[in-house]
């Protein structure tokens, strides 16, 4: 499970359990709706509706003990996958904070990736005077010591500005490109498949889904590897080397990914 399912479960699920109406007549299905009006002719409704409504509360309290104190901010990341877009589990306060928390987030990886490719290009340009050329249309913060000291106010103000002007080109950018990305139909596609099927539609945001997508909820997945590492190197194997021990996790870890069976490995052998 990924960190984004993870959080968009237990927040779409809490407030599930905290609608007053679950058990109204008010409900949108029109089926529901109906049976739930025929039930008010028995004489046990009242009395069901009781215990229905009090079961709610004690499964709400147990949820919110189990998963009181989980951090709401990160719940933006959920927009980035392509099958929760929607996120109906949220209220409109809350989408309009994740989806500006989305483009925040953007417009960072953004200007940092512009700046280590700054620096990428400066350490392989051998031409001092290029170099110093293309220093003057950014910040400072590459020149030595004695020089930020020989920089004026205005010059300063100058490239304050730049910067700003930078951030909102950016900024806006990133909000054309949410926008259209939420504006398509959800799917059922796995995220990052889709993501790479994708990416040039939205480079930035692409950026950000390559970052926080591949974030698991929990240390499952890597503790079935230390596992596996237990059962391989038993006390009859002490003597085995770290290669060997590595290959054999590694067949192991992707036998049913590859569809390969050990028939086939002893084959090879």
């Amino acid at each position: 499970m990924h960190m984004r399912s993870h959080y968009y479960e237990v927040y779409g699920i809490h407030n599930f359990l905290e609608d007053d109406t679950l058990f109204d007549a008010t409900l949108n299905d029109e089926v529901a709706r109906t049976r739930l009006l025929s039930y008010r002719h028995n004489e046990n409704f009242s009395s069901v509706l009781e215990q229905l409504r009090g079961c709610q509360q004690i499964i709400l309290e147990s949820y919110m003990k189990r998963f009181r104190g989980m951090d709401r901010s990160v719940l933006w990341i959920s927009y980035l996958d392509p099958r929760l877009r929607k996120m109906k589990h949220l209220n409109n306060v809350e989408r309009n904070i994740a989806q500006a928390d989305v483009v925040m987030e953007t417009v960072r990886l953004a200007e940092e990736s512009a700046e280590k490719n700054i620096i990428k290009i400066e350490n392989e340009d051998e031409d001092p005077t290029k170099i110093m050329k293309k220093r003057s249309r950014f910040s400072t913060i590459y020149d030595s010591p004695q020089r930020q000291g020989q920089n004026t106010t205005g010059n300063d103000a100058t490239i304050e500005g730049k910067s700003e002007a930078r951030t909102i080109e950016l900024t806006r950018a990133a909000q054309l490109e949410l926008a259209n990305y939420l504006s398509l139909p959800t799917t059922t596609q796995d995220p990052l498949y889709w993501w790479k099927s994708n990416r040039h539609l939205f480079p930035m945001l692409a950026r950000t889904a390559r970052k926080w997508l591949c974030v698991n909820a929990t240390s499952t997945a890597s503790e079935r590897v230390f596992s596996g590492c237990g059962i391989a190197l038993s006390a009859k194997r002490s003597s085995m080397n770290g290669s060997t021990l590595k290959s054999q996790i590694m067949i192991r870890q992707n036998m049913k990914g590859l569809n390969i069976t050990v028939d086939d490995l002893m084959n090879t052998i």
